[in-house]
């Protein structure tokens, strides 16, 4: 799949993840997210961002994988799990209802 790497173009609605709009005079309504966008990459964000509601863990099939990565790389990559579990558990603490997560 490509990504879009720095470039300017890439940004959420490059993938269709901002809301859709029906909006008229004063005021403001959005929808549901756009599908308009790479639809590949809009589809693998939404499922990584499903996946931040377990408890961040390393699989036996992914230690292999991460064996052969810099450890530099995968202590960040880690990081970031635990960081964003933390904020999904946060904002379930508040009632917040997972799909507006």
């Amino acid at each position: 799949m490509e990504s879009c790497g720095l470039q300017a173009y890439c940004r959420a609605d490059y993938v269709g993840l901002v809301p859709s709009e029906y909006s008229s005079g004063p005021k403001r309504r959005q929808g549901s997210i756009t599908k308009a966008g790479n639809s590949a990459a809009r589809r693998m964000l939404v499922e990584v961002a499903w996946h931040y509601q377990h408890s961040p863990r390393v699989s036996p099939i992914i230690a292999p994988r991460q064996d052969q990565l810099p450890k530099e790389v995968t202590d960040i990559a880690w990081k970031a799990q635990l960081r964003l579990n933390a904020k999904f558990k946060r904002l379930v603490a508040r009632r917040v209802m997972k799909t507006n997560v």
